[in-house]
């Protein structure tokens, strides 16, 4: 796999100024309940334990990692039920855009996506799937955010939601 992101040795990818720095409201840690759509196309299933989500800085402040915990460590899970995730963001001030690898002990296999900043949503799209899928970040208040997976099966004419979550900041 070609990888489109490059930490080492490449200017383009400075730390955000504020103007590009979409991810910082999601900065610190969240509660997440999930729904999700089943293969039926039909039927919702409600998680029934909440997530962890994390988002912090690194990389000297030019990048923001998020670890996903499900369900959050709070919740008593025998340890083979947990599974992790982590992201690792970084701002492509060349191409206007985030650049995003993601890796999971579900799928245990990394994927990229690049995301943009839209009528204050954060979009973002995943590479290399099919069908194709989007992410989106909207809603955004200082203890919440709400987030929707969409597939499209026509090139983009119109999206499916398939999977919300509904964020709330954890207390500190």
């Amino acid at each position: 796999m070609a990888w489109g992101l490059c930490l080492f040795g490449n200017q383009t990818l400075a730390a955000p100024n504020i103007e590009h720095d979409h991810f910082a409201p999601l900065l610190g840690t969240w509660l997440v309940e999930a729904r999700r759509l089943q293969r039926d196309g039909q039927t919702w299933i409600v998680s029934e334990h909440p997530a962890e989500w994390r988002f912090y800085r690194i990389l000297d402040d030019q990048a923001i990692q998020d670890d996903w915990i499900d369900p959050a460590p709070h919740i008593e899970v025998p340890a083979d039920a947990r599974t992790f995730g982590t992201n690792i963001r970084i701002y492509n001030s060349g191409l206007g855009q985030w650049e995003m690898a993601w890796i999971s002990t579900t799928a245990r296999e990394a994927s990229e996506a690049s995301a943009t900043f839209v009528n204050g949503e954060i979009i973002m799209r995943l590479k290399d799937v099919i069908p194709e899928r989007r992410n989106i970040f909207h809603g955004f208040t200082a203890d919440q955010f709400s987030w929707r997976q969409e597939w499209t099966f026509d090139g983009g004419e119109t999206w499916t939601p398939v999977a919300y979550l509904e964020a709330t900041r954890a207390e500190p």
